[in-house]
């Protein structure tokens, strides 16, 4: 009878979906009750992110087996789990106005659903997974290819933008590996914090790990000039900020592009990257910059890559390639001493060198620019090109020795002396 049943629930959930489960169930149980994924998605009663609150509660569930159960008595809340082999993934189904003493009857009454449920998380999961591939292939032709209509991006994610608008890009990175429940609460928070501020349209992506947001340009819809534009969104973007870092506890690093029109908003992907990598190279965390922050680098990134990278070979190519073929330290050196005023000493403690290695390098540097590095003019150029090349590094558009290795050595020099 049990068996039977069950398979009656099954193809009951094929042929009409999780909601007639659900329906089901609530029948059966005379309750209401929620099926969310172990990553903070709802899918019953309706597909969205789960209500805050509840989304707190799955975050810190203990561990229990599909045989055992959860319950929360100061809400009279049973949590009951379906989970796949090898961690693959678990639905909860969280059934309301549970008295205690009713456990064992409401477990009994949910076993001939566990095969369902079982197929729709199988089946979703592999549907998740699909759609990140799909995800990654659309958003590396949207952000990367040349042969790309915009346009066919925004239907593919049934987002529906204006052509005659223009558009930010966002980039949001949480500066560690972060769980899938960060991921919904990423996009459940933007979504929440949009409609308390109605002056912002946003659309949260995510893609590599960071989260991609696409802002609607102000001034379309509300006259604004450039200025308030720009200081408006600005405060928008560092309140989310805060209050997501806040509820969450993580640290929040932003780049922002420019305003362009829709079919150029590769380019405000670009100069988002561009912005977060300038925070980042200067070992900041938790910061928000606009690529209009960027200063002098700003107009020189904004002729194309192609440009600044051909100026770093040029400048800086016989650096680069010295401490290639000999696993030196010359780029981050010259770095240093020029932000110091040529203080040995201090760079060398930066560093975690001898004085006179910082002296040595100083003039290997001289030798093979064969230029005279106290020249104002040249010390100039040779401080931009070293920015663009840190940059350019963490775009993964040019490999350099420097800024990276740096912050790796001065983080296991505090990790041991800590220990």
């Amino acid at each position: 009878m049990v068996k039977q049943k069950a398979y009656g629930l099954l193809q009951e959930a094929i042929n009409q979906g999780v909601g007639a489960l659900g329906q089901s169930l609530e029948t059966e149980l005379k309750r209401h009750i929620l099926f969310i994924m172990h990553d903070g998605m709802e899918y019953y009663p309706e597909k969205k992110p789960a209500g805050e609150d509840i989304r707190q509660v799955i975050k810190v569930l203990p561990s229990f087996s599909d045989e055992q159960f959860y319950y929360l008595q100061t809400r009279q809340l049973l949590v009951l789990k379906v989970s796949l082999p090898q961690g693959a993934g678990c639905l909860y189904l969280l059934i309301r106005k549970v008295e205690e003493p009713e456990i064992p009857v409401i477990m009994k009454s949910v076993e001939p659903a566990r095969l369902a449920l079982t197929c729709f998380l199988r089946n979703e999961i592999t549907v998740q997974q699909r759609v990140e591939q799909k995800t990654n292939d659309i958003l590396s032709q949207a952000f990367e290819s040349r042969q790309f209509c915009m346009e066919d991006f925004l239907a593919d994610f049934d987002i529906r933008l204006d052509p005659s608008q223009g558009y930010y890009v966002m980039l949001v990175d949480f500066c560690r590996s972060i769980p899938d429940s960060t991921v919904v609460d990423f996009k459940a928070s933007l979504m929440q914090f949009e409609c308390k501020h109605r002056e912002v349209t946003a659309y949260p992506l995510f893609w590599r790990g960071k989260g991609v947001v696409i802002l609607q340009d102000l001034r379309e819809q509300e006259g604004w000039a450039s200025a308030e534009v720009d200081a408006s969104l600005r405060a928008f973007i560092i309140r989310w900020q805060k209050s997501f870092s806040k509820r969450y506890g993580v640290s929040l690093s932003i780049g922002v592009g420019d305003c362009h029109p829709l079919r150029e908003l590769k380019t405000a992907y670009r100069e988002a990257e561009i912005a977060l990598a300038y925070g980042e190279t200067k070992s900041q965390r938790g910061f928000c910059r606009c690529f209009q922050d960027v200063g002098l680098l700003r107009p020189l990134f904004a002729g194309g890559i192609e440009p600044v990278l051909t100026f770093c070979r040029r400048t800086l190519g016989r650096i680069m390639d010295y401490d290639r073929d000999n696993e030196a330290d010359l780029l981050i050196t010259l770095k240093l001493l020029m932000e110091t005023k040529s203080n040995y000493k201090a760079t060398a403690e930066m560093l975690f060198v001898h004085v006179n290695t910082v002296r040595y390098r100083y003039d290997k540097i001289a030798q093979l620019l064969e230029k005279d590095l106290s020249d104002p003019d040249v010390c100039f150029d040779l401080y931009v090109a070293v920015r663009m090349s840190e940059i350019l590094s963490a775009l993964h558009l040019l490999p350099v020795r420097g800024s990276r290795d740096l912050r790796d050595k001065q983080h296991g020099r505090r990790a041991s002396g800590a220990n």
